[in-house]
């Protein structure tokens, strides 16, 4: 009875030892964004880290530094390899490099064209590296984009975080990009660019204004074009990462006009055999709220219904083949059709893996269907 009295006590203190291996929160460096460049020597890569400052986060008096700064910082390097320069990094920071908390990996135009193999590589090497961060391409330098504005936010890996959440974005991730790339597919980035603009919110200053330009198509881990943004909202519809599209429709010559803005979206992708081999077909799904409606016609809500509804379905298959027409042209097979014919057929995929990238441009066929609904045609002030 007494050692079962002693073991009561023993047991909980047993839980209070603590971490053996601990790193205090005050030494470390949280990284919450990477941007990667290409050097100006031959095979040399440039990292841009991006952290926040936390002695300029919080309200009131700061305890170090300069209250007239940014509450984040970037330091950049150029090495060999990417753990090469972050390592660089490293000797000259006085906190650990803590990646735990980074979203958002930028790759430069130039560097992804040349392969994000080693990218990909070291994300599945770094044991605090998140697998859902996400991924984006830029369109001239990566450390460009970390020198965004960040007008309503308080860094600027908030900023392209809030793209992919909240926008017309891929909202891809390092765990699609290496599925993709292992699988010998395609995968789609959301592809932005930078300009310098006056803001309001900065007194006039020339800063740099980042917004989404389209998509980065990749087959395996190389970069072989640019998706526009009509196209790109179609492909982000076919993967089910659209958040309330809106979409513009015209008839009567272009006196009339409507535009709808999508509340709920779904996409679905089918496999079937034919004669001449498997075949897919992309069902696009969709109900939308009328916002806007200019009819030159005086038609009643009913007839308006049926002409914005077959206009709508018309324009979103329009962009969906436009869409898969380009991955097509290109090679990639970013809605990775392969997975599927795999998953059901693996027989016959096993003769198609092998030249699986010209089968997909020249054999493969996609149809497209939509269903649309209109709600709220009907209220006028007429």
């Amino acid at each position: 009875m007494n050692a079962l009295r002693l073991c009561k006590v023993i047991l909980p203190l047993l839980l209070l030892t603590g971490c053996w291996s601990k790193v205090e929160i005050n030494e470390q460096m949280f990284v919450f964004a990477i941007f990667i460049d290409k050097g100006e020597q031959p095979d040399s890569v440039e990292v841009t880290l991006g952290s926040p400052l936390p002695n300029r986060l919080s309200p009131g008096k700061q305890t170090g530094g300069s209250n007239d700064g940014t509450p984040y910082t970037m330091i950049n390097k150029t090495g060999n390899s990417i753990p090469e320069t972050i390592n660089a990094i490293q000797r000259d920071a006085t906190r650990q490099l803590d990646f735990s908390h980074t979203r958002v990996v930028v790759i430069s135009r130039e560097f992804a064209e040349s392969g994000i193999r080693d990218v990909l590589d070291w994300i599945l090497r770094e044991p605090s590296l998140n697998f859902s961060s996400f991924l984006l391409a830029s369109e001239g330098k990566a450390k460009q984009i970390a020198e965004l504005a960040p007008v309503f936010e308080q860094m600027p890996s908030s900023v392209l975080m809030r793209f992919e959440v909240l926008n017309n974005a891929l909202a891809t991730t390092a765990r699609d990009c290496l599925f993709g790339m292992l699988g010998g597919q395609g995968f789609a980035l959301t592809y932005v660019n930078s300009e310098l603009k006056p803001l309001l919110s900065e007194k006039e200053k020339l800063e740099r204004w980042t917004g989404i330009e389209g998509a980065a198509l990749f087959h395996k881990d190389k970069m072989k074009g640019v998706m526009s943004e009509k196209e790109t909202k179609a492909l982000a519809w076919a993967l089910n990462h659209i958040r309330k599209p809106l979409y513009t429709v015209t008839w009567d010559g272009g006196k009339s006009k409507a535009s709808v803005l999508f509340i709920n979206t779904k996409a679905k992708k089918e496999l079937h055999m034919t004669d001449s081999g498997p075949a897919f077909t992309v069902k696009l799904k969709g109900t939308g709220d009328l916002i806007l409606l200019k009819d030159s016609g005086n038609r009643t809500p009913v007839e308006v219904n049926k002409i914005i509804t077959h206009e709508l379905e018309q324009m979103i298959r329009t962009d969906m083949e436009n869409a898969l027409r380009v991955t097509k042209e290109l090679g990639t097979d970013v809605l990775q059709f392969g997975n599927m014919i795999e998953a059901k057929y693996p027989k016959i995929w096993s003769e198609f893996v092998v030249n699986w990238d010209d089968r997909y441009k020249d054999d493969i066929q996609i149809d497209v269907k939509t269903k649309i609904m209109v709600r709220h045609s009907g209220a006028s002030t007429s």
